[in-house]
């Protein structure tokens, strides 16, 4: 994914071929005779502006979404710290399995033991 933004924010910038490919992983550089193809084509500049004003986007909405995940833990870590700890002492059970757990299950009370609540899950 940051192969191709790195391509598309090239070809906003206006860097050549050379530019775009040098900044990209090894295993997309392998591939670089078929990335030259395409980025040999000229976009018009209203194209560019348009692609400019979508890789802002993305970029707000992966910051946005990095946002909500810290306060998502930080709520979990904040309210249901025990919870979490014991969840993930499961093997394979990690932080964001366990605060999905919790926001499933929502009040552990609600089961009279952990049997029921296995059985639930």
């Amino acid at each position: 994914m940051e192969n191709g933004r790195e391509i598309l924010s090239g070809i906003c910038s206006g860097k050549n071929v050379d530019q775009i490919l040098q900044n990209l992983s090894p295993n997309v550089r392998k591939k670089s005779a078929q990335i030259r193809e395409l980025l040999d084509r000229e976009i018009s500049q209203s194209a560019a502006i348009r692609l400019q004003i979508c890789l802002k986007l993305i970029k707000n909405f992966d910051d946005s979404i990095e946002h909500l995940g810290k306060e998502i833990f930080n709520y979990a870590y904040g309210t249901h710290k025990r919870e979490m700890e014991i969840l993930m002492s499961v093997p394979g059970i990690g932080e964001l399995g366990a605060v999905t757990l919790i926001a499933e299950i929502d009040n552990f009370k609600d089961f009279a033991s952990g049997d029921k609540l296995a059985s639930w899950l």
